[in-house]
C-alpha cells in the first residue's frame, strides 16, 4: 500500500497549526520536543507536505490547548477539498513567512483606536504601491 499524497486539506491543518504555533511564542523546535519529533517534521506538517495522522493531531491540538475542531475551522463542511471557505488572500497571508507574527501582533493590540490606526496605514502603504506600478 502506498502512502497517500497530502493534499489542500493537509496543507491548511498545518496553516492553522503555524498561526497557533505562532500565537503561543513557541518555536517549531519547542512543539517538536514537546511531540517528540524534529522540528523539520513540524515544518513538514505545517507547509503541508507531510498528512497528520489522527492521534498526532490529537496530540498537537493537546500541546496548543485547543479542541481538535479548531485546525478544521472555516473549512467547508459538505466538501473540505474545494476550498478553506476563507479568503484565499488570508490563507496566503497566513502562509507567509510573516503572517502569523504580523497577526498575533495586530490581535495583541488593545484598543479599537490602535487597530483602526494600524488598518489606516496598512491602506495608506497598499495605495503608494499600487499607484508605483
Amino acid at each position: 500500500m502506498t502512502a497517500r499524497r497530502a493534499t489542500e486539506l493537509d496543507e491548511y491543518i498545518g496553516t492553522r497549526l503555524r498561526l497557533r504555533r505562532s500565537l503561543l511564542n513557541m518555536s517549531q523546535g519547542q512543539l517538536g520536543k514537546r511531540l517528540g519529533v524534529t522540528f523539520q517534521q513540524i515544518q513538514k506538517y505545517e507547509r503541508g507536505n507531510n498528512r497528520i495522522g489522527a492521534g498526532r493531531l490529537y496530540e498537537i491540538a493537546a500541546v496548543l490547548d485547543v479542541p481538535i475542531t479548531y485546525f478544521y475551522e472555516g473549512l467547508d463542511p459538505i466538501n473540505p477539498q474545494a476550498g478553506s471557505g476563507i479568503d484565499q488572500v488570508v490563507l496566503d497571508f497566513l502562509k507567509s513567512p510573516e503572517g502569523p507574527e504580523v497577526a498575533c501582533e495586530f490581535a495583541a493590540l488593545r484598543t479599537a483606536q490602535q487597530r483602526h490606526a494600524v488598518r489606516s496605514m496598512m491602506r495608506v502603504l497598499v495605495a503608494d504601491e499600487v499607484s508605483v506600478r
